[in-house]
């Protein structure tokens, strides 16, 4: 459990308001590489009610992911994934209390510079660009883990490409590729993932046996196209 750093008033010194989630954290953390504040947000105040009643009632604590998504930067060929999850837990008189669907792993950072502002003489932030920001790199024991964690089986799987920099909001560039299986999701390469949701031969959990038919399928597809270009 983490606990926010800082001068709260007497309101906000309740237990529950002293908790910041590792998905605030790494925002806080990221605007404060730019010399911004991060405001707090609804959404965060209610994750944050969750995590402490988790770290008081762990055994009520449940969570669900809903999506998770595979990326890779095509300039690196670093991978990442980001997922989607909301969490219940009860607290000290059993009440339900629980968080909306937030994306984890993902954020966008807003790139500043300092610059003297001529009417005050100090250094104030300018925004430069924003840009996507992946916080977790690829780890499949990690996901499996994850996946395995979840109190209904996660049905929505998808990979593609990472955005640029400067291209604000843009978890995945271009159109994302849903895997059927898990299995497939979790052990397959990505490039073999891609051709089989590229061609639509994900039919069971032992598709990636197909690989070599499919990528002589797609050879034999890309070179009869160039030869009716050619004539």
């Amino acid at each position: 459990m983490v606990y926010l750093k800082s001068n709260l008033s007497p309101e906000d010194r309740q237990p529950e308001k002293l908790v910041i989630p590792d998905r605030v954290q790494r925002f806080i953390d990221l605007w404060d590489k730019n010399h911004v504040e991060y405001q707090l947000t609804q959404q965060d105040e209610q994750e944050r009610v969750v995590e402490y009643w988790k770290g008081i009632r762990p055994e009520t604590y449940r969570y669900r992911v809903t999506r998770i998504d595979r990326v890779r930067d095509e300039r690196s060929k670093k991978e990442y994934y980001f997922y989607n999850k909301d969490a219940t837990v009860l607290n000290e008189n059993g009440i339900e209390t629980n968080t909306p669907t937030l994306t984890y792993g993902y954020g966008v950072e807003i790139e500043t510079k300092l610059d003297i502002e001529p009417r005050t003489q100090t250094k104030e932030p300018k925004q430069v660009r924003k840009s996507p920001t992946y916080f977790f790199e690829w780890n499949p024991k990690e996901v499996k883990t994850l996946l395995d964690g979840s109190d209904e089986p996660c049905s929505e799987f998808y990979i593609g490409y990472t955005g640029k920099k400067g291209q604000g909001d843009t978890m995945i560039e271009g159109r994302p590729y849903q895997i059927r299986f898990q299995k497939n999701f979790l052990d397959g390469k990505f490039e073999e993932l891609l051709m089989l949701a590229k061609s639509g031969k994900e039919e069971d959990e032992d598709a990636l046996l197909l690989v070599k038919e499919v990528r002589a399928e797609m050879n034999k597809k890309t070179k009869e196209e160039l030869r009716k270009v050619q004539v």
